[in-house]
């Protein structure tokens, strides 16, 4: 749907502008220019869990003083499997940049777009509970702020791309762009440390996350600027869960959590 949109904004223009001349004809010919980027973003996971995390009950059992925290928010006497783990598809949110493009030739421009990024991720898990594990029957524990991980982040961006532009048709000049993306979350850990063993579960993030990133899209010549509108796709290469050090029931069905990123992007240079 995406790419029909900007399929249709694309003829759009060329339909409208196809009787007027040309702007900013030497626009490209500039051996470096600069501008700024809006973005509306998604986030969500990429998870890998632990061989049989289904198939193991756990007896519940109190909080003791060694200095880990264990699972007390449980009824006593029962036993615990998780059953499904999952991560929300859509998880809003936006990003602000400022572009830095260097012309390398007629059609590869070297771009840094150093930014920041806002937005959440979510993860929930279904829980079955049971006096006795060996009858095969099963209830449900649903206390949604249990059983849920719902983590807020503020991204320093750094983007470093490659942009390939095809032959500009008129004020339209479609390209493709890929890199690599470095992240710092300046909200990594924060409130963590105050967790309790009220929650069944507790998502902590690395500080630092590195993503290979790529798109596509189309630039628009204005009369005074150029519009770019891109579709981006990023996914990290490491787990951007921290280690928790068996603190938690739910998490600890987790092996590693790779964040995916989408982005549509608005270019003003």
């Amino acid at each position: 749907m995406a790419f029909m949109a900007l399929f249709s904004i694309t003829a759009f223009c060329q339909f409208t502008q196809r009787d007027l001349p040309p702007n900013l004809v030497t626009y490209d010919d500039a051996p470096y220019h600069f501008g700024f980027t809006l973005s509306a973003c998604s986030w969500n996971f990429a998870l890998t869990l632990e061989d049989d995390f289904d198939d193991i009950w756990c007896y519940n059992y109190k909080k003791i003083d060694d200095g880990q925290y264990h699972v007390d928010a449980l009824s006593e006497n029962k036993y615990y499997k998780i059953l499904e783990v999952q991560t929300k598809f859509v998880h809003p949110g936006f990003a602000v940049g400022i572009v830095g493009n260097l012309r390398l030739g007629e059609y590869f421009d070297f771009r840094v777009v150093p930014g920041l990024s806002f937005g959440e991720h979510t993860i929930s898990y279904k829980i079955a509970m049971n006096d006795n594990p060996v009858d095969g029957t099963y209830s449900f524990v649903d206390e949604e702020k249990k059983n849920s991980d719902k983590v807020e982040c503020v991204f320093v961006d750094l983007p470093v791309l490659l942009k390939y532009k095809g032959k500009r048709i008129h004020n339209v000049r479609p390209y493709i762009t890929g890199g690599f993306e470095g992240k710092a979350n300046l909200l990594a850990g924060v409130g963590y440390a105050s967790h309790t063993s009220e929650k069944l579960s507790s998502l902590k993030l690395k500080v630092w996350d590195i993503m290979y990133t790529f798109g596509g899209g189309m630039d628009f010549y204005m009369f005074w600027f150029k519009l770019g509108v891109e579709l981006r796709y990023g996914c990290s290469f490491i787990d951007t869960r921290d280690k928790l050090e068996g603190r938690h029931f739910c998490t600890n069905s987790i092996k590693s959590a790779k964040a995916n990123q989408f982005q549509v992007i608005f270019t003003f240079e």
